[in-house]
């Protein structure tokens, strides 16, 4: 049986780049808010699928499913976290891999993990109310998904988030 984690060197898979099991969905979505090139299988995905997702864009492989390390067609690069819930799931990913909570912060789309580009201030006028131009200033755009971003209260609340991840303070 494989022990819990790879064992092997963390840089070799450079930059770090994620695919998030189904049972880590949550833990996927902060590593795109930290900035991290994270990918989320579909829900029902096959474990042969998620392993075939990591193996081919030589990404770690996050996984709480005891089985996936089993399988022979799993990478080395696979972790096997043990805890149970978000919170924990994200302190023992911290504890595991040494990851910059602020690599890039919100420069991905929550959606579909593309990177976000600055908009025209043309394009801003066209997509978004008023009440939103009117008090914000800075815009990004996700060119797969059509979606806005700006910052507002919820950026604030995730940032003191990956705050605490950053720091180790978990409680």
């Amino acid at each position: 049986m494989i022990d819990r984690i790879y064992s092997g060197p963390f840089c070799s898979v450079a930059p770090l780049r994620f695919v998030c099991d189904e049972m880590l969905q949550g833990a996927g979505q902060w590593l795109r808010a930290a900035g991290y090139d994270t990918l989320l299988p579909h829900r029902g995905d096959s474990d042969s699928t998620v392993i075939a997702m990591a193996n081919h864009g030589e990404r770690w492989l996050i996984t709480r499913d005891r089985a996936i390390p089993e399988c022979k067609e799993a990478r080395p690069f696979t972790l096997l976290l043990l805890s149970n819930g978000l919170d924990a799931n994200l302190q023992e990913l911290s504890l595991l891999i040494e990851l910059n909570w602020f690599y890039r912060p919100f420069s991905r789309c929550q959606k579909c993990n593309s990177e976000l580009e600055i908009p025209s201030a043309k394009q801003c006028r066209l997509a978004l109310p008023d009440n939103v131009l009117k008090h914000n200033n800075d815009f990004l755009y996700c060119p797969c998904c059509c979606k806005y971003y700006w910052e507002g209260g919820h950026v604030r609340r995730m940032s003191r988030t990956l705050r605490k991840l950053q720091s180790g303070r978990f409680s």
